[in-house]
């Protein structure tokens, strides 16, 4: 659990059936941006166990599931043709000032995020930048994109789940992912995608679950390879 859980987990109750698709910013379809050399910043996943009478927070099976998550992705994008390396190459090692900058990008995209995740479409008319402060990150400059990650979950447990079916509310436990791939040097909002899944396997098999999906999101948003195509 991290900086944004209540952001994530409010936007999932205004927001809980829609889904999204890949939106990119006009400056990546017409060649301008490219995504072929990923740096991936902290991962975050916020989920909430909910019973009939409580919710109550799943730190740690959010963290688990953001290991197998993270995995999914990278190797995704790596087929996908684009290079990836973590924002902080050794955590041990990393100096006092290169962990404060990631915590200060991670912010600033958590604060662009609220108006990201409410109109996505936005991302078409390059209206969101996180400034180019980014291109103080120690991967700034071998990256010509940051991946921001978050999901948000609503897990249900075996009373809720009956009870919704009794009354013809809830009765799945659902997650949202979030995901954006920004400009490394200048900080602008490249490409963007939600993706909602139901049930319980989301949780149990992230790849299986994921990897068509991502794979065509990834295709739009022209990664690796793609990028060298034609439209």
């Amino acid at each position: 659990m991290h900086r944004s859980g209540l952001i994530y987990l409010a936007m999932l109750a205004v927001f809980p059936m829609t889904l999204g698709a890949a939106i990119n910013n006009p400056k990546l379809d017409s060649g301008e941006k490219s995504i072929t050399r990923v740096c991936v910043m902290p991962i975050e996943a916020e989920w909430a166990k909910v019973g009939i009478k409580a919710h109550e927070g799943m730190t740690k099976e959010a963290d688990e599931w953001t290991n197998k998550m993270e995995e999914v992705v990278l190797k995704l994008v790596r087929e996908a043709g684009a290079e990836t390396f973590p924002a902080v190459p050794d955590q041990a090692q990393a100096t006092d000032e290169a962990k404060q900058i990631v915590l200060q990008v991670s912010q600033k995209y958590d604060t662009v995020a609220t108006q990201l995740h409410r109109k996505p479409g936005e991302v078409r008319k390059g209206r969101y930048t996180l400034g180019d402060e980014v291109a103080l990150l120690p991967c700034s400059a071998q990256a010509d994109a940051l991946l921001f990650l978050h999901s948000s979950g609503s897990i249900l447990t075996g009373g809720k789940k009956a009870f919704g079916l009794l009354v013809g509310g809830q009765s799945n436990s659902t997650a949202r992912l979030y995901m954006a791939f920004v400009d490394a040097k200048s900080g602008e909002v490249l490409a963007f995608t939600t993706i909602m899944r139901g049930g319980d396997k989301f949780r149990k098999d992230p790849e299986a679950v994921y990897r068509g999906v991502l794979t065509k999101d990834f295709q739009k948003m022209r990664i690796g390879t793609a990028a060298t195509k034609k439209k």
